[in-house]
């Protein structure tokens, strides 16, 4: 019966099956999927906070209109994404609750691409262009650049 039902009902929840060429979604899937984002999510609440508590740092260390607490946050969130990547790869770790927790969780929401975009706009239409376009231009050149040497570390 659950092989042609469109739907799944399981502990309150609504899930679309998946009738394509008899591939269906069991409970052990979706349980295992709400582990998964249950590390995902508290890695995510992790890497919030450290953004959080950064970014009230660089308010009080710096007074100037270059959104330095952005900058740092997306310099530093790529370098740690490039070491973790290349130390997964490196030592053949494979493990979907690790990747969950600190690539997609931990940086996730520790980095900030969308805020990075609203306030290189911000500047430019306050009429600061060249800061604008002097942090647009330094936080892509230098985010590759600590991905790389990320990687580098780990020998990827």
């Amino acid at each position: 019966m659950l092989e042609t039902d469109p739907f799944l009902i399981w502990r309150g929840f609504l899930f679309v099956s998946i009738n394509i060429e008899k591939i269906i979604v069991s409970r052990r899937t979706i349980h295992y999927m709400w582990k998964i984002m249950i590390f995902a999510g508290i890695g995510g609440f992790a890497g919030t906070c450290c953004r959080f508590l950064i970014n009230k740092l660089c308010a009080l260390l710096f007074n100037t209109p270059f959104p330095f607490a952005t900058f740092i946050i997306n310099i530093t969130g790529c370098f740690l994404l490039g070491l973790l990547s290349g130390f997964f790869a490196k030592q053949g770790i494979v493990s979907p609750r690790l990747n969950a927790f600190l690539i997609v969780g931990f940086c996730g929401g520790f980095t900030t691409f969308s805020t990075f975009s609203l306030e290189s706009l911000n500047l430019g239409i306050s009429g600061l262009m060249s800061v604008s376009m002097l942090y647009i231009a330094a936080s892509i050149v230098l985010g590759l650049l600590a991905v790389w040497c990320g990687m580098i570390i780990t020998n990827h």
